[in-house]
């Protein structure tokens, strides 16, 4: 073909490429007197091929969008199939990355934020682009990136008759691991992979893998095996390495979830735009040599930062009037006529409670309505200057309250006051005598007489839950004066049926409990009651005595479990979790409860079981035999093992 001639309907200008199947040319549309693209494939090509761009020109005929290249006519003309295309003043993304050596971080992911727009486009379709690379990213000089060649993109929609399961599509060095394996049913998320693999190639200027289809190139991309690329270009980001790591995950799951995602996290890392205009200009700087650091929209970043000086001065004046209200500036001098304060102390007489453990609290009325002041809810805390070595103040913070007639109500521990007073402006609080700082409301809580107390009290086997007999229990009570025991262990039945035993058991005081029980380890509780604390429950767990179990294996080590475990709970006062030692020669010894036990051996293949059963106080002694098949004799001892109570 030549310069001049009609093909359809279109002048041709100049031929741009020609291959085995056709050729590329630069035309001009009749009506619109504009450039276009005639894309040629001559019907000598196979089957598949002309299917292939007869599906290429349908698919992107239906696309409407602006970082898709635009296709506006498809026909036949003699033996050969055509394609009219939208023609891209530019260049190629492959071009910029051979002229540039490698894209800085900034214009890189613009370019990649693009590209991933339009493949969700593409993907919101049911499109599939399969070919994803540089060579397929046209940049034209106004900065607009668009994404072509569709040729062997996959309709999810559609049966692929085209695509036979284990058939290999693509460009080898930007294919994801899954369309190395099989073309057929690839998703959106190989698109993806693909999106990474040029984001690396851009940013250091070199592919992550080789581009061929070799035994090592694959086993590469397979198991996700590449140089890092800031060790190519230190001067990468860290953003842009993360987004790299992110969509080259082998594993399809681990990748973005969508190009949606993908380009925000692009956006996340360069300067904000006000709209695509502005980003193209972006682009188009960078193509024309200008800095990284000019690419952003500079009336956009100063409205951008006037916009957060002017919220940093609105957060600091509101708040400096947060403050002034909340810690009462604003009431005091600005509406000292209408608010007043006050202020609540209560002395406690008892240093026996920590401070965060006391009971205090009030509530406040209007005294001839009755509503309760909801934002009336003071928390009471210890004024150190105020407080003695018997006793402590407890201190509300000054509350501010419009001028008006309250009902108070405040609570300590089982206690309650009720006050009805009238509150004054503050204007005139400082002048009336002992109100200058306020109202005062002054308190004194000297404690509750004491109370019986009842006593519920109750001891369990640990082992089995068993409770036991309530002979065991022994009870004495602490000296208030001297703060000691005093007297003797005396049972527990006895206290409470003796009515002059039985009258000491009041609230207030600390009480000591002792389980005394044959084959059990003794153990003492001391517990403290509260004045207006009337019922002291105790659940106590007696731990048994234990007995010990001695295993040894001859001639060889062998594995041991107990009741199918590795680990057991040992014996003793104090319960541990440990893990079963192996059998030796010289003897391996374990404390364990009293009970029943199913243990195996195990040594290689070979495993036996045995039940042994473990006394209080006795050694249970059980050797293994390993010689041929495992067998057990068991011997028990009397004797106590080392350390152990007698």
């Amino acid at each position: 073909m030549t310069e001049g001639k009609i093909i359809g309907k279109y002048k041709i200008k100049e031929k741009i490429a020609q291959g085995g199947m056709g050729a590329v040319y630069k035309a001009l549309h009749p009506t619109l007197g504009r450039e276009v693209i005639l894309k040629q494939l001559t019907l000598r090509g196979s089957v598949s091929f002309q299917e292939r761009f007869r599906r290429e020109a349908r698919i992107m005929m239906d696309f409407r969008d602006d970082r898709i290249v635009q296709v506006y006519d498809h026909f036949k003309e003699g033996s050969s199939y055509f394609m009219v295309m939208e023609y891209i003043d530019g260049m190629t993304l492959e071009q910029l990355i051979r002229q540039k050596g490698y894209i800085e971080n900034v214009p890189a992911l613009l370019i990649i934020s693009e590209v991933a727009k339009a493949l969700q486009y593409a993907h919101e379709r049911g499109i599939v682009h399969r070919d994803i690379k540089p060579a397929n990213i046209m940049i034209s000089k106004n900065g607009e990136v668009k994404l072509t060649d569709f040729g062997i993109a996959r309709d999810i929609e559609d049966e692929d008759n085209l695509t036979h399961e284990g058939m290999t599509l693509g460009t080898p060095a930007y294919m994801s691991p899954e369309q190395i394996a099989s073309s057929k049913s690839v998703d959106y998320r190989s698109d993806i992979y693909s999106l990474g693999v040029m984001l690396y190639e851009m940013t250091s200027g070199s592919r992550p893998f080789p581009g061929n289809f070799s035994a090592e190139a694959l086993v590469l991309i397979q198991k996700g095996r590449y140089t890092a690329p800031e060790k190519i270009n230190p001067g990468i980001s860290r953003p842009v390495r993360a987004i790299i790591k992110k969509a080259m995950q082998r594993r399809p799951g681990r990748r973005f979830f969508s190009c949606t995602i993908m380009a925000k996290k692009c956006r996340a890392g360069i300067p904000k735009f006000k709209n695509s205009r502005a980003l193209q200009n972006a682009i188009k700087n960078y193509l024309d040599g200008k800095p990284v650091s000019e690419l952003a929209d500079k009336p956009w970043s100063r409205l951008i930062k006037n916009i957060t000086l002017l919220i940093a001065c609105i957060s600091v004046c509101a708040g400096a009037f947060i403050w002034m209200y909340l810690s009462g500036f604003y009431h005091d001098f600005f509406l000292a006529h209408k608010y007043g304060s006050l202020r609540i102390r209560v002395l406690y007489h008892s240093t026996a409670k920590a401070p965060e453990e006391i009971f205090i609290s009030a509530n406040l009325y209007d005294q001839y309505r009755p509503v309760r002041v909801s934002n009336f809810n003071p928390v009471f805390r210890i004024n150190k200057s105020l407080s003695g070595t018997e006793s402590i103040m407890l201190e509300s913070p000054k509350i501010r309250l419009p001028c008006s007639n309250y009902a108070v109500n405040i609570f300590i521990e089982n206690e309650k006051y009720h006050e009805k007073f009238f509150l004054l402006p503050a204007s005139a609080q400082k002048e009336t005598p002992g109100q200058k700082d306020g109202k005062l409301i002054l308190l004194e809580y000297k404690g509750s007489p004491p109370l019986p107390l009842d006593l519920s009290i109750n001891a369990r086997h640990r082992e089995t839950g068993e409770i036991l007999p309530r002979s065991g229990i022994q009870i004495r009570y602490v000296d208030r004066q001297s703060l000691k025991p005093s007297g003797s262990w005396i049972g527990l039945d006895q206290a409470l049926s003796d009515k002059n035993i039985r009258s000491f058991l009041i609230t207030g005081e600390t009480y000591g409990f002792r389980f005394v029980y044959d084959g059990f380890y003794e153990q003492e509780v001391w517990l403290k009651t509260d004045r207006h604390q009337t019922v002291l429950k105790l659940e106590a767990e007696c731990a048994p005595l234990p007995g010990t179990l001695l295993y040894q294996s001859a001639p060889e080590n062998c594995r041991i479990k107990i009741n199918n475990a590795a680990g057991y709970i040992s014996g003793g006062r104090k319960r541990e979790y440990l893990k079963i030692p192996p059998a030796e020669k010289k003897g391996v010894k374990i404390l364990l409860p009293p009970g029943t036990y199913n243990l195996s051996a195990a040594s290689g293949w070979t495993e036996n079981y045995i039940e042994i059963k473990i006394s209080q106080g006795k050694t249970c002694r059980l050797i293994i035999n390993t010689e041929k098949e495992i067998s057990f004799r068991v011997q028990q001892d009397s004797s106590y093992p080392e350390g152990h109570p007698k």
